[in-house]
């Protein structure tokens, strides 16, 4: 329950101050709000980056299904371009971004090759009755 005395009405959630950085701000009222905005810059690293802009390369690819070279080369660029303060925050060239991203189509590729169907192939059938037995055999054997 929400009164005067007791609990708490978030109003942004965006910016959850820790009581215990509100108690060392008495001096400064800004304080605990640059530390905590800075503190998110240096959160970023090379491979958490190049992590974020793979899961994009590989979602876009799987919306437009389209996992051909050419066009997963031809979003790399615009994928670059929306991460392009997190590549400058590691320090990061985009010809490297580039090439790092380059170097997983052919993993994306196989993985579209051997999963992405119009409709369920023989093999993925087989799997799924297999795992439904699986599932259904161990339940009978719980005790």
């Amino acid at each position: 329950m929400l009164n005067d005395a007791q609990g708490l009405l978030i109003v942004k959630p965006d910016v959850l101050i820790p009581t215990s950085v509100l108690s060392e701000s008495f001096a400064c009222t800004r304080k605990p709000i640059v530390e905590i905005r800075a503190r998110k810059t240096h959160e970023a690293t090379v491979p958490l980056t190049h992590g974020t802009m793979l899961h994009e390369l590989f979602q876009q690819s799987l919306r437009t299904n389209d996992f051909s070279t050419a066009g997963m080369e031809s979003r790399i660029d615009g994928i670059i371009k929306m991460h392009l303060n997190d590549l400058c925050l590691v320090n990061e060239t985009l010809d490297v971004a580039r090439e790092s991203l380059r170097q997983y189509i052919p993993a994306s590729q196989e993985w579209a090759q051997r999963y992405l169907r119009a409709a369920p192939s023989v093999s993925q059938l087989f799997f799924y009755y297999s795992l439904s037995s699986i599932s259904v055999k161990s339940k009978r054997t719980q005790f």
